[in-house]
């Protein structure tokens, strides 16, 4: 398997991996989900003076952030351009906020809100500009150092990826 199909593989699975964590969280009861927020408020964030709203907040927001980066990732593995990944990413991204917030809505003492899909598409959003971002100013680094430009944008972020990771190591 080359590395581009392996970087696919594994995008493909921590995006799924993400969508399993939000389902899962999903799944939680209400007083569950509540516990769950009360102790991250408290032992985490209550330092901060952040209250359990807006924790549960910015949980939304960061979980579908991180899912638009991996979206992205994954989808800017195929021969697409950068803008159309974009959009396919904040599109899965959205159908997946919108079936999350269904799913709530067969939940025990849960309910689905349109507020929280906006707030999570805004995380997508935000998670897919991150991305789309660094393929961009990667891509105009690789054309101002007169490099060969046979090097996609993909090549060039897999190879700043596994470098990261075997330095990490």
């Amino acid at each position: 398997m080359n590395k581009k199909k392996a970087f696919r593989y594994v995008m493909l699975c921590l995006a799924c991996g993400v969508m399993l964590l939000i389902f899962v969280f999903s799944s939680q009861t209400a007083s569950v989900s509540r516990n769950v927020s009360a102790f991250f408020t408290e032992h985490i964030f209550g330092a901060l003076g952040l209250t359990e709203r807006f924790v549960r907040k910015l949980a939304h927001f960061t979980e579908f952030a991180v899912l638009g980066a991996f979206a992205m990732l994954f989808i800017s593995t195929f021969d697409i351009k950068r803008f159309v990944c974009a959009l396919i990413s904040l599109a899965l991204c959205a159908a997946y906020a919108a079936a999350d917030e269904f799913h709530q809505l067969f939940v025990s003492g849960r309910s689905g809100q349109i507020s929280d899909v906006l707030l999570d598409i805004c995380g997508a959003v935000f998670g897919v500009l991150v991305v789309y971002l660094t393929l961009y100013f990667i891509s105009e680094n690789i054309v101002n150092n007169k490099k060969t430009r046979s090097r996609s944008e993909f090549f060039c972020f897999q190879q700043l990826f596994f470098t990261g990771i075997q330095s990490s190591m």
